[in-house]
């Protein structure tokens, strides 16, 4: 490599480098612009409970195993909180994110 195409080289690096820069804020700006007006609601717990048995082709009477009948029925048609144990499980065995488990309701 000569001087001058040293110095084109790091030039040509440079312009890349500015354009790789303005490409990443429009990134930005296209992300917040999608957040604010096209928002991605997490599902009720419940929904997502409910999701995960269909994915996994399973039933409600597959957590009877884990919860029992009672407390399965208060989670499912009740609104019941869930306990940090529920959580766990919820997420660990059924792989339900932790962001889903954790909102308010």
């Amino acid at each position: 490599m000569t001087p001058e195409e040293h110095t084109q080289a790091l030039k040509e690096i440079m312009e890349h480098l500015e354009k790789e820069e303005k490409v990443q804020a429009m990134i930005l700006e296209v992300e917040n612009y999608e957040k604010e007006h096209f928002p991605i609601h997490l599902p009720s717990i419940k929904g997502a409970i409910k999701f995960r048995l269909e994915q996994d082709a399973t039933h409600e009477a597959e957590l009877f195993a884990y919860f029992g009948k009672e407390r399965t029925r208060k989670i499912m048609y009740e609104d019941s909180d869930l306990t940090p144990d529920d959580i766990n499980f919820l997420n660990d065995v059924i792989g339900i994110p932790l962001a889903v488990l954790k909102q308010k309701k």
